[in-house]
């Protein structure tokens, strides 16, 4: 479990190889700020953008490959996501593009009836079991702002009922399965 001082994200994957997160060389001076910047926000939304990539296209060894795209190009544009407000939100923007056209059938099929980033704060939330504080950081929204997103999804498809034609073997699985530390911890029983 990180510790409670640790930023609102997810931790850094020391399994990570450092290679990946080199920045470009236009980058690489001495004493670039830059450089260490963009370093740093790929260990921090590396964890997240390589696992929401292999569940949005049902293949993890896709979802590294595309995640690991998303961070190149981000590396490109790094100046233009350092002038914004929020360097994340361009970062997610440019995996959703990765990703876009890998998606699974399920989740075309979710797409005609809810906004990207409704469906991208679902999965989000319930398929790798980010808080919403999480999830927030990751999209470069403010946590309400995924709040409300998720509770108009689950509004939305709820109104959905049998109109959508989803198969059922094909129908989104909410169920956490993050790593340890991407979870609350668990409350223990003094009964036990």
């Amino acid at each position: 479990m990180p510790p409670l001082s640790s930023p609102p994200g997810p931790q850094v994957d020391p399994a990570a190889d450092e290679r990946q997160f080199v920045p470009p060389r236009a980058y690489r001076g001495a004493g670039s700020g830059a450089a260490v910047a963009y370093t740093a926000f790929c260990h921090s939304h590396w964890p997240v953008y390589q696992r929401y990539a292999g569940a949005v296209t049902g293949c993890h060894a896709a979802g590294v490959e595309l995640a690991r795209a998303a961070l190149r190009e981000l590396g490109v544009q790094w100046p233009t996501a350092l002038r914004s407000d929020v360097p994340s939100a361009l970062g997610w923007a440019l995996l959703c593009a990765m990703t876009a056209p890998r998606r699974t059938v399920t989740l075309r099929t979710l797409l005609r009836n809810l906004c990207v980033r409704e469906v991208d704060a679902l999965i989000l939330r319930y398929k790798l079991g980010l808080t919403v504080r999480q999830a927030g950081y990751a999209m470069g929204m403010a946590p309400e702002v995924v709040e409300v997103l998720r509770r108009n999804a689950l509004r939305k498809a709820a109104g959905l009922g049998r109109e959508s034609h989803m198969p059922g073997s094909n129908a989104v699985r909410l169920r956490r399965c993050a790593p340890e530390h991407f979870l609350p911890p668990r409350r223990q029983d003094s009964s036990e």
